[in-house]
């Protein structure tokens, strides 16, 4: 029988006695680290998981919650290895076996895929999911007799009469209506490149079905959408469908999708006058979309819809929010003129926003094969003749940047919210509720860097200055750390214009809650602003003296009136300030990790001593120690 080839084997050897303290000590570290995740620090945990050798603990429950923390944090070989794990300690479990398959085909590890389906096969020969995927990953990379091997015993153990089916589609090869496109070799470039474009809710896509009377729909799959799902979606073997709008409400791209009228459908067909005046008319529409989209700055792919319509796609350079997205095409229709009689439109997007068990609509993604037309679904030039080479166009298919379309949406599609809402602090702290102003124009010519006031607040609150550098850094803030900064900033007398060009550096943040004005009542305290954010705050100088009048109490916004500048003071004077406040923190924090390094390296140093040794590998490479030219010890880490 053949092993699936991994670091270790499969087969389970039996488990030696196990010290308690050492498992219940792994299972604190695995929690700690599960932790850091939570709180953000990704590379915290990393480190500590880089660091962690749980390979003598056998409990595969703990090895599994180890590689759910890997693939969240991106560490395929770790989670291999810990699956791996997993699997030796409870190879009754096939799941780890299944997951095992699909993780080394989503890394492109394709032979070590194949022995673990092949593995399977014979652990659940019943099971007739695993018989499809074994052929379906043997006929992608070119084994078709092992694959038709592979239907032919699926077809023996399980019955299943779909085994036919496929056995006959290796006899007869693709059909000659689907192109040149499908005997195309796919290279896990191309999928990954087509995965990134098109992925959407997370952990979930849908396949297309057709039954004998002609009727189609999609069922939902709860997998995520890879690139093992992709590789079946181009070679035909599935069709697929994807809900946009992802569990943080953002999306990766948007489409239009032109139909002929259902009436026109039910009443005429191809080849009839109305029917193909129609759709001249639909390809007409669609060129004018894609026209007025590019003269915008915006880069609209169009595309065959694979029945009786077109697909006008835009791919996002990063996340935009789906009420954004939304927006977008709803200024684009606007444009250009009403759509012709006997064509409907359609916005992909369809909800702005969605409860945590929502899905929204899907929508079939391209250059699959319509299960009803049997017709493949291809790129197309603006005059509707397909691309020629489709797998080579997608690799450079364009995405168009969020700056861009925020850009285009400030000219066309100002925001209609409804004025910002009061502070939803508790008590309000010794103020009445905050109402907002009159609406004042946000939309304007604005600096921050200019903005004096803006510049005095940053400079004496070193908890503000940290949040607008995560902003203009990471692109990044939590919701908490934009209510600081909104019940903070927004009360400054150019406070909407300060708060929105921030928010408008984070891609995931909900743009509703950009303020349409200037924010009254009091801001946010300074105890409130540290229970709302301590992982911030906790490694800040947060203590700021004031004087307060009756009825104030301490918030940022009150250095404004202890220090207020000088006539004639320029802003970046205050921001020279405020660097040098920076810098000197910074310096002495690095004079703090010197110190606490130079502890470690001796710890360290004298271990190696005990030990007799001058080189030891670790999970992050090969230490090795030598002398510096005073003869100390330096440890020198080979990647």
């Amino acid at each position: 029988m053949a092993e699936p080839e991994r670091t270790d084997r499969i087969a389970t050897p039996s488990a030696p006695s196990q010290d308690p303290v050492n498992v219940a000590a792994a299972v604190a570290e695995v929690a700690a680290i599960a932790e850091l995740i939570s709180l953000g620090d990704d590379a915290g945990a990393k480190a500590r998981i880089q660091l962690l050798t749980i390979r003598h603990v056998r409990d595969s429950a703990l090895h599994l919650r180890l590689a759910d923390l890997c693939e969240e944090l991106g560490m395929g070989d770790r989670l291999i290895l810990e699956l791996n794990d997993a699997f030796r300690d409870a190879p009754e479990e096939l799941d780890l076996l299944r997951r095992l398959a699909q993780v080394h085909h989503d890394a492109g590890r394709t032979e070590r895929a194949i022995k673990c389906w092949r593995a399977l096969s014979e652990r659940a020969p019943d099971d007739v999911e695993v018989w499809e995927e074994l052929g379906a990953l043997l006929t992608a990379h070119g084994f078709p007799e092992e694959a038709r091997d592979a239907y032919t015993r699926g077809l023996q153990t399980t019955g299943d009469r779909r085994f036919e089916g496929l056995l006959r589609s290796l006899q007869s090869g693709p059909k000659p209506s689907e192109g040149a496109e499908a005997e195309a070799p796919l290279e896990d470039a191309l999928l990954a490149r087509f995965v990134t474009l098109f992925s959407g809710r997370e952990g979930l896509y849908a396949r297309q079905w057709v039954n004998p009377q002609g009727q189609t729909g999609y069922t939902p799959v709860r997998e995520p959408f890879n690139i093992r799902v992709a590789r079946n979606h181009l070679l035909g073997n599935h069709t697929v469908g994807i809900y946009p709008v992802r569990l943080d409400n953002t999306v990766n791209f948007a489409a239009f999708d032109l139909d002929l009228a259902k009436g026109l459908v039910e009443r005429s067909g191809p080849g009839r006058p109305d029917w193909e005046t129609a759709m001249a008319a639909l390809e007409q529409h669609a060129r004018r979309l894609v026209l007025c989209a590019r003269e915008r700055g915006l880069e609209p792919c169009l595309a065959d819809s694979g029945s009786k319509g077109r697909h006008i796609w835009f791919f996002f350079a990063e996340p935009l929010r789906a009420g954004e997205a939304r927006r977008l095409l709803q200024a684009l229709d606007r444009e250009v003129a009403p759509p012709p009689l006997n064509v409907n439109i359609e916005i992909f997007p369809k909800q702005s926003n969605l409860p945590p068990n929502g899905l929204g609509n899907l929508i079939k993604i391209p250059l699959g094969i319509h299960k009803l037309s049997g017709r493949r679904v291809q790129f197309l030039d603006l005059d509707g003749t397909p691309i020629a080479d489709q797998h080579a166009w997608l690799m450079t298919a364009p995405r168009t940047s969020r700056d861009t379309i925020l850009r285009y949406l400030e000219q066309v599609a100002p925001r209609t919210e409804e004025e910002n809402p009061s502070a939803p602090w508790e008590g309000n702290e010794e103020g009445g509720a905050a109402s907002p102003r009159p609406a004042l124009p946000i939309l304007q010519e604005y600096h921050p860097d200019d903005d004096i006031t803006l510049q005095t607040v940053l400079g004496h609150c070193v908890t503000l200055r940290t949040l607008v550098n995560k902003a203009e850094t990471e692109r990044a803030l939590t919701h908490d750390e934009v209510n600081v900064l909104l019940y903070t900033l927004g009360h400054l007398e150019n406070g909407p214009q300060a708060v929105n060009s921030l928010l408008r550096k984070c891609p995931t943040v909900d743009s509703k809650l950009y303020l349409k004005s200037r924010l009254r009542g009091n801001p946010i305290s300074c105890p409130s602003i540290r229970k709302k954010i301590p992982s911030v705050t906790a490694g800040l100088p947060c203590n700021c003296e004031f004087t307060t009048e009756a009825g104030l109490y301490p918030n940022p916004l009150l250095h404004l009136q202890a220090s207020s500048p000088p006539a004639g003071t320029k802003a970046d004077t205050l921001q020279f300030q405020a660097l040098l406040s920076d810098f000197l923190r910074a310096r002495q924090a690095l004079h703090s990790a010197e110190r606490v390094h130079r502890r470690l390296a001796d710890q360290v140093n004298s271990w190696f001593d005990q030990a007799g040794i001058d080189e030891f590998q670790t999970p992050m490479g090969l230490l090795k120690r030598t002398k510096n030219e005073d003869g100390g010890p330096r440890f020198i880490l080979d990647v």
